[in-house]
């Protein structure tokens, strides 16, 4: 699983996925969404991960 706008990382069965587009505040853009909808069918399809359909967001402050 290869990524440009996101990275992600799998620990104890449990996927972390950040948002990668620092540049542009982490603006949601096409390629992202696809990139996100991939993801989602690889995690739904890998049954060493548990997948929760909840969403965390986290704000990071910008200088």
């Amino acid at each position: 699983m290869s990524y440009k706008t996101l990275t992600v990382e799998t620990s104890n069965r449990v996927t972390k996925v950040n948002l990668n587009r620092l540049e542009k505040l982490n603006a949601i853009n096409r390629e992202m969404v696809q990139e996100l909808m991939r993801l989602a069918d690889e995690l739904e399809a890998d049954e060493g991960v548990f997948v929760s359909k909840s969403l965390s967001i986290k704000a990071n402050e910008v200088r």
